[in-house]
C-alpha cells in the first residue's frame, strides 16, 4: 500500500465498492502485504477465479487496486495485485447506508 487513504467521490465509485464480495475481496487484499493474483484470492474465498478477476477489474477501474507485478506460469500469465490506499472514505455516509440497505436485502 503506497498511499494513506482515498475518498470515493461519486455514486459509481461507493456503489461498486460496497458490493459484499468486493469488500470481502478488499478485505483480503489488506490483510496481506504481498501482492496475490485473483486465482489466490479465489481460492481463499473458494470462487471461481473467473469471478474474482471480474470483481478485480470493477476495483481496479476505481483505482483501489494495482498491478503490482506479473508472472508466467505453464504459459498462463498470473497477474498480482495489491490495495494501492490504507484507508478508504465514502463522501456521503448517508449514501453509502442507502447501498448498504439496498445490498442487504437484494
Amino acid at each position: 500500500m503506497s498511499k494513506e487513504y482515498k475518498v470515493l467521490k461519486n455514486d459509481r465509485e461507493v456503489r461498486i465498492y460496497l458490493d459484499p464480495l468486493r469488500l470481502r475481496i478488499m478485505n483480503i487484499y489488506q490483510e496481506n502485504d504481498d501482492p496475490l493474483s485473483a486465482k489466490q484470492v479465489a481460492d481463499i474465498m473458494q470462487l471461481p477465479p473467473s469471478k474474482v478477476y471480474y470483481h478485480i477489474q470493477k476495483l481496479i477501474s476505481i483505482d483501489l487496486l494495482e498491478l503490482k507485478n506479473t508472472n508466467v506460469i505453464n504459459g498462463i500469465i498470473a497477474k498480482y495485485y495489491q490495495c494501492k490506499y490504507k484507508t478508504i472514505y465514502l463522501y456521503d455516509k448517508k449514501a453509502a447506508m442507502n447501498y448498504l440497505a439496498f445490498y442487504q436485502n437484494s
